[in-house]
């Protein structure tokens, strides 16, 4: 808890000497800021800083991956939580191992040009996902017992 105060502390102070010489720029008699707004749009960015300093509640990153060539539209957790689904604009899914973050399997039959969504069946053994075409697709869970 200390460390958090500490880090907090020197966030807003670090805020508070850049809001001074942005503060010193604008009032000098012979330097004219380039945009009349840059003040206020300094302040705005100090205080988001500080805002992110303070945050609560932000998570742990367990595990962070690439492995899409394009943007991911959606996941999902399997029942059982030991697996991650991911779906792209790269046309494919992905099932990833949750413990580790290991990529088990890329599928990429019937997945069209976009998989826009995904989800598990409760139990698990199936999964779904709609396609940028308007096509809903169900397929068998390679990993489910």
């Amino acid at each position: 808890m200390l460390r958090n105060a500490r880090n907090r502390f020197n966030a807003l102070r670090g805020a508070c000497r850049l809001f001074k010489r942005v503060q010193s720029l604008w009032q000098a008699p012979t330097a004219r800021p380039v945009w009349p707004g840059l003040h206020l749009f300094a302040l705005l960015g100090t205080l988001l800083l500080v805002q992110n300093v303070f945050a609560q509640g932000r998570p742990d990153i367990a595990w962070m991956r690439g492995g899409h060539t394009s943007f991911v539209r959606s996941v999902a957790f399997s029942p059982d939580s030991r697996l991650l689904a991911s779906g792209s604009s790269d046309g494919t899914v992905k099932f990833w191992r949750v413990a580790d973050g290991a990529l088990l399997r890329t599928y990429d039959q019937e997945t069209g040009p976009i998989v826009l969504s995904i989800q598990f069946s409760p139990n698990g053994r199936l999964f779904g996902y709609g396609r940028l075409d308007a096509t809903v697709v169900v397929a068998r869970n390679p990993f489910s017992n």
